[in-house]
């Protein structure tokens, strides 16, 4: 094996190694916040038995009547599944309720069942609903995404309830079925809407934020991208019924086929983006045919909608997503190995997906049991999926400006060159000229000095003049031609400059529509952030919400909140400063400066217990802004301390001299820290949220303020440092009083 492919593949593998663990960490985060209904606690327990029969075969009298061709048998899951089941399921639901003054409901948490018909055996008569996605959802005895039934306690007898459920389906069936008070329906209901809130949220915003980049870029890619959130968006909202809650629940043909129609919309754009952004115009490869084909597949599969019954469609669909998945991925394997830019983030996202989809069409076929994660794995997988290939195209698309941007200056450089050999070729033939007309005038002196000769030198010299005039007709001929050449070099020259100028004002547009988006992006989060933040006060009131469960669930996602208000914080920040480009400036002086960063920092340098000296005689005063001084001077002091030796107690001092023809100051901060490894972070130092250290609190941001505010003044910053012994910091600032 090659060195070279060796040291490529083993970078690769830490990639993959480190996002995956990046995306498993972000869903063991998110795994307490997408606690499904099943998983809440209720002090009612039912006793489920179960009954599969030829639909039509039973009805509800024959199942009271108690024959024995109708037994049911004891669920043995707490949760009953039936995975794809062409018959008739019967369940009879028992239950003891403690106390019938209370409102109680039944509710079967699987919102794509076909039918679902609720019966409640009581003392009087008998309770009849019928629910189910084949039927207008304004039909439904409540509006919820989850079928809910109401028990009327005046039918109980004693405190024993019995309810016999007949469900139909073309699909999985799965019954999660929970008996609570109406109180803890709402709470869950409220919670429930909020966490899928969020999701639906992020998917929408990231459609959004990537449309408006397809319009400024134009490529392909983005809209493909696009289509491929959507496809998720109705697809995902169907299977969970907010769908039919919210939009098209009126429309039951719809809200069968919506599910076949997403699947087939995702696998034709997943296809025709793989296609795209691995650009595969004219190379033939295996992964580009299967591309083709499974496109082909997809296009077919949402326009079956119009022609085959569902029923026919939804186990197919369900395979041909986990295919496709698996197709996906393993191209993105055989393009890393041809070492193709981005295809390593573009198959961990497959990898995801794939892990979501199999998960979840494993729970639905009953190969699998029904937890928290195989119901909400498919939002995580989709998440995880759009984040990544989001960041593989705008990754994608940094490597594109690249290549371009070093097309056009291979093709200045060519031009310059060309233009060089024209002109060396114009002095060489200069030079022809003037040694054919030396020559003619030795020979014309010659002619002079042998008068006496030129009667009989008359025939000779008639020759040589027709010679000189054919060579003169040649070389007028040749100064022609090299005119017609020059002009026409000079109108490609400034065709090319034409078209070099209209691609760098392209790009520039461009550059400054994304600086644009980035400014109206950090300015326009704080609303939403700040109005999500009310919200989650008014929902976490101690006095009003006693479930723990639910309050821990709050204070995590206020901590998430205030997270995300700070990054956002910090994006204005750094937008103002790089904005800023009046600097106003005044005498500083250079002792107040530090008093005043030593008063503010008074608290850590007493706990410390440092000693701070400085040396300000060669230099006291400086012309220049000073707020960034004063930001500069607290920024390294902190630093310096708060990065202390934990066996020494902090020495830092602080020096000043003049340096060069303009007197720029050269200031010197040195302390006998812990240090930083500079073989190993030096080139990242003054990175944004770059952090070194992890005893110590921080966002990292510290010293790629203080680089900047340097390079506003003309400034420069370098760093030397020994692990273990301490750093120092010299920068040079221009002095312009």
């Amino acid at each position: 094996m090659r060195k070279g492919y060796y040291r490529f593949s083993i970078q690769r593998i830490k990639r993959i190694l480190i996002s995956s663990f990046m995306c498993g960490f972000m869903l063991f985060l998110l795994h307490p916040f997408f606690a499904h209904a099943d998983d809440r606690k209720s002090t009612i327990k039912p006793e489920i038995s179960y009954l599969i029969a030829t639909p039509g075969e039973v009805s509800i009298e024959k199942v009271i009547s108690g024959d024995e061709d109708f037994q049911f048998k004891r669920v043995k899951k707490n949760i009953p599944n039936f995975g794809i089941e062409k018959n008739e399921v019967w369940l009879k639901v028992e239950a003891l309720i403690p106390d019938l003054s209370k409102e109680i409901f039944l509710e079967v948490a699987f919102p794509t069942l076909d039918t679902v018909d609720f019966y409640q055996v009581g003392r009087v008569e008998n309770i009849h609903y019928r629910s189910g996605d084949h039927f207008k959802f304004s039909q439904r005895p409540f509006n919820y995404r989850n079928f809910l039934f109401p028990i009327d306690q005046n039918q109980i007898n004693g405190n024993r309830l019995s309810v016999y459920l007949r469900i139909n389906s073309s699909g999985s069936i799965l019954v999660p079925i929970k008996i609570d008070e109406l109180k803890n329906f709402q709470v869950a209901f409220q919670l429930d809407n909020m966490i899928y809130g969020i999701y639906y949220g992020i998917m929408i915003v990231m459609m959004l934020y990537n449309f408006f980049l397809a319009l400024s870029t134009n490529n392909k890619s983005y809209f493909f991208y696009i289509a491929i959130i959507f496809a998720n968006l109705i697809t995902i909202s169907s299977l969970n019924g907010h769908a039919a809650q919210y939009i098209w629940g009126d429309f039951p043909w719809w809200t069968n086929y919506v599910i076949i129609f997403g699947i087939g919309l995702w696998i034709l754009s997943t296809n025709l983006f793989a296609f795209s952004f691995l650009k595969l115009s004219g190379i033939k490869s295996i992964p580009r045919t299967n591309f083709y084909i499974l496109g082909i597949i997809g296009f077919l599969l949402l326009s079956s909608i119009f022609y085959i019954p569902y029923r026919h469609t939804i186990y197919p669909s369900n395979l041909l997503l986990i295919v496709n998945c698996l197709s996906l991925f393993f191209s993105g394997l055989y393009f890393m190995k041809k070492k193709v830019k981005q295809s390593g983030i573009f198959t961990l996202a497959w990898f995801m997906y794939l892990l979501g989809v199999s998960l979840y069409s494993l729970r639905n076929l009953g190969a699998l049991p029904i937890n928290t994660l195989t119901t909400n794995v498919l939002e995580f997988g989709s998440v995880a999926e759009v984040v990544l290939l989001s960041l593989a195209l705008g990754r994608r698309y940094k490597d594109l400006e690249t290549e371009k941007n070093e097309e056009q200056q291979r093709t200045l450089a060519a031009l310059n060159e060309k233009q060089a050999l024209i002109e060396n070729q114009n002095l060489t033939l200069e030079d022809k000229i003037r040694e054919r007309t030396f020559q003619l005038e030795q020979k014309q002196e010659q002619v002079s000095l042998q008068n006496e000769e030129l009667q009989a030198q008359q025939e000779i010299l008639a020759q040589q003049n027709r010679k000189l005039n054919q060579a003169k007709s040649i070389i007028e001929e040749q100064n022609l031609r090299l005119k017609v050449n020059n002009e026409e070099l000079e109108r490609k020259v400034k065709d090319r400059t034409a078209k070099l100028i209209t691609s760098n004002s392209q790009l520039a547009a461009n550059l400054q529509s994304l600086e644009q988006y980035a400014h109206v992006t950090a300015h326009n989060l704080r609303g939403p952030i700040a109005r999500l933040h009310g919200l989650i006060n008014l929902i976490g009131l101690e006095n009003k919400i006693s479930d723990p469960h639910l309050l821990d669930v709050i204070s995590k996602l206020k901590e998430s909140v205030l997270e995300l208000d700070l990054v956002v914080h910090d994006m204005n920040a750094i937008l103002v400063l790089q904005n800023q480009t009046e600097l106003p400036k005044d005498i500083i002086f250079l002792e107040n400066s530090m008093i005043r960063a030593k008063n503010l920092l008074k608290k850590e340098i007493a706990e410390k217990d440092a000693t701070i000296s400085y040396n300000f005689t060669a230099c006291q005063s400086i012309y220049s802004h000073q707020d960034f001084i004063n930001s500069i001077f607290y920024s390294l002091l902190s630093n310096a301390i708060k990065y202390s030796h934990p066996n020494r107690t902090p020495i830092i001092s602080v020096n000043c001299d003049t340096q060069g023809l303009n007197n720029q100051l050269l200031l010197t901060f040195q302390d006998n820290g812990i240090g930083i490894n500079l073989s190993k972070y030096g080139n990242k130092i003054f990175d944004m949220y770059a952090r070194f250290h992890d005893h110590v609190g921080g966002k990292g941001l510290g010293l790629f303020i203080v680089k900047t505010q340097l390079e506003k003044l003309g400034g420069k910053i370098r760093v030397e440092s020994v692990v273990g012994e301490g750093t120092t910091f010299k920068i040079l600032i221009p002095n312009y009083q």
